[in-house]
């Protein structure tokens, strides 16, 4: 029977296969953990989304509260929304939805979306206002005035 090279200690036998099993689990989990950080990390593609069409409701509330819900379309299933952005100019509420599409196989076709957006309205003084979302438009009345007063924190209703 040869023998065993000199200094080369014996394996050790593998006790079970649920130690095994248990050593791969663990393992897949340790290389899992930061998957959605990774992902974050990869390559992509910036796009705007596709939006169809908007509707905003404004209450009548303090504090003043309006939203938007946007409908569109998505190009295909590896686009995903990924910023929406607000900046407001006078009596105009200008928002911009950006996607990113990571590159790889990708199922085709258009992905229908609904998103809703609560809008920066605190402190706005009464009136029409026009939001605009990736081109498409529409209008919002609010009511009341802003006021410096701390029992209202910045809101009074008419």
């Amino acid at each position: 029977m040869p023998g065993r090279p000199a200094g080369v200690a014996p394996a050790p036998p593998l006790r079970s296969g649920r130690a095994l099993l248990g050593l791969l689990i663990a393992a897949g989990l340790v290389g899992c953990a930061g998957v959605r950080a990774r992902e974050r990390d990869r390559p992509y593609t910036a796009g705007l989304a596709q939006i169809e069409r908007i509707e905003v409701t404004a209450l009548r509330s303090w504090p003043p509260q309006a939203w938007l819900v946007a409908t569109g379309r998505l190009p295909d299933a590896c686009t995903q929304i990924d910023r929406i952005d607000q900046d407001r100019r006078g009596h105009r509420l200008e928002l911009t939805m950006t996607t990113r599409r990571y590159s790889g196989a990708c199922v085709p076709g258009a992905r229908p979306f609904e998103r809703k957006v609560t809008l920066n309205v605190q402190r706005l003084p009464a009136g029409l206002y026009v939001v605009t979302i990736n081109g498409v438009s529409d209008t919002f009345l609010l009511v009341g005035d802003p006021v410096d007063d701390d029992r209202h924190r910045g809101w009074e209703l008419e």
